[in-house]
């Protein structure tokens, strides 16, 4: 959620912004909360199931029982999303834009601040 706060209140990742890089959304303008939750989905369902997977390897008595039960399903669907994932940053490599899924999904560019 950090990565959203961070995309929605100054168009970029602390790291984008170091490197003087900015997320816009198609005119031009720091991507909407809705934008950015949009571009981030694939890393917070993610997150998600990997903290289900984790939780459900600790004994905590009722909580890791009924994790225990998602635990195989939560499994399966994070190798999917890693497969996603994979397949979303090779966009870039093989679109004429250089655009991620994610930036497709969510009408959001990455640009060179000194372009703007």
């Amino acid at each position: 959620m950090f990565d959203v706060f961070m995309i929605a209140r100054f168009g970029g990742t602390p790291g984008k912004l170091v490197l003087k890089m900015k997320i816009v959304n198609q005119q031009g303008n720091i991507p909407t909360l809705k934008e950015a939750l949009i571009r981030n989905i694939f890393r917070i369902i993610s997150t998600i199931f990997s903290m289900i997977v984790g939780v459900s390897l600790y004994d905590l008595t009722v909580i890791s029982t009924t994790l225990n039960l998602w635990a195989p399903l939560a499994t399966d669907l994070s190798k999917i999303l890693g497969l996603i994932m994979l397949v979303d940053y090779l966009f870039v490599a093989f679109t004429p834009r250089k655009r991620a899924l994610h930036d497709m999904m969510a009408g959001t560019y990455v640009v060179d601040k000194s372009a703007i």
